[in-house]
């Protein structure tokens, strides 16, 4: 912040001045809120990004205790409502935003600091984390940061763990698009294993579309197919990789269909894996389906007759059971490992009480 600007103390504010703060936190957020091509970790580190601009412009003493410490909670929830209702439900967007109420709730007791303090600490272990864990080397000096305190895990440190057991030119079936599933058929084409991929459309999103001109520009062969499609072609690969948004203690977040792709695959003794990094972990296990999902109709049926009842979810919660081998920046796990080792076991509540006053 530039030396010359004033920073006035704050006391407890009128509503139209919480409101107004609010209001500017969520216009920083809008086009992030919005954005649902970007990855669970680019959104979150454009909303920490953000949040943390914001956090520079409340005023010295912002979220002290009392009537304060209230306030700032308003301007808070109020502010990213929007973010969080696009993109809570994903495991490392949930954890982010677990963990920013974690240390606000953590500044009501805290004497010689307010909110903004804790915030900005919290903030800064998801920024300055995710730089440091995902350089190769550490800075001069710096020591990489362990497990239990990065916020954020790179896509690419699962990579040698999921070429472990692969063979050269095999066939992976996809379901969508995933960049860790992309990172990792990235790095053996890299390597000289040369995968075939099979990819199905990708539900309403037509993410497999977009995984598929990925998987190409890096020089995969890749076939595009319509979903219905998909199931018979599981007979003919050599195994599956499922991406995921989210994962909990009974069931991940796949594609409408992922259920019955597992079975197929079952049937035919193809083995199915789910890469991804732990922190799509869920907290306190909990997964749920986003609401946008069954709100906007027009993703399966534009101008539809009211008559007719669209499905538009795109997603399904997937028994997490039917996949024994999960293949993490680890190596492969099975989820109750990954759930004793990384999930975590409560959910902190929202900053305030306050129901849209």
């Amino acid at each position: 912040m530039p030396a010359h600007r004033i920073r006035w103390s704050w006391s407890p504010s009128t509503r139209e001045e919480r409101a107004g703060a609010a209001r500017s936190l969520k216009e920083r957020l809008r086009e992030c809120s919005l954005d649902r091509a970007a990855s669970s970790i680019d959104v979150t580190l454009e909303a920490a990004t953000l949040t943390k601009s914001w956090l520079a412009d409340r005023p010295r003493g912002w979220g002290h205790q009392g009537t304060g410490h209230e306030d700032a909670g308003f301007e808070l929830e109020l502010g990213w409502r929007e973010w969080v209702t696009n993109h809570g439900w994903r495991g490392v967007c949930s954890k982010f935003v677990d963990g920013v109420r974690a240390a606000f709730h953590r500044s009501a007791s805290t004497q010689d600091a307010g909110s903004e303090e804790l915030l900005r600490e919290e903030l800064g272990q998801v920024l300055e984390g995710w730089l440091i864990c995902s350089e190769e080397e550490s800075p001069a000096g710096a020591e990489r940061l362990t497990t239990p305190t990065r916020r954020l895990v790179a896509p690419e440190s699962v990579v040698p763990h999921a070429l472990r057991s692969l063979e050269r030119h095999e066939t992976i079936l996809l379901s969508g698009y995933s960049e860790t599933v992309l990172a990792c058929l990235g790095g053996a084409q890299q390597g000289g294993l040369y995968p075939e991929v099979v990819v199905g459309l990708g539900a309403a999103d037509q993410s497999g579309k977009r995984m598929a001109r990925q998987l190409a520009s890096l020089g995969i062969g890749v076939r595009l197919l319509w979903d219905t499609a998909v199931l018979g072609a599981v007979h003919s690969v050599d195994r599956i990789w499922l991406g995921t948004e989210a994962v909990g203690s009974t069931s991940f977040v796949g594609l409408v269909g992922t259920g019955l792709l597992i079975s197929e695959a079952a049937r035919h003794e193809v083995p199915v894996n789910v890469i991804c990094t732990s922190d799509k972990l869920m907290p306190a296990g909990i997964t749920e389906l986003p609401g946008w999902g069954e709100l906007e109709r027009w993703n399966l049926w534009s101008h539809g007759p009211e008559e007719v009842r669209v499905e538009s979810q795109p997603y399904e919660l997937t028994d997490a059971d039917c996949v024994r081998v999960w293949i993490t920046e680890e190596g492969p796990e099975s989820l109750a490992t990954i759930c004793t080792r990384s999930m975590r076991t409560s959910i902190s509540d929202p900053c305030t009480p306050r129901q849209g006053s």
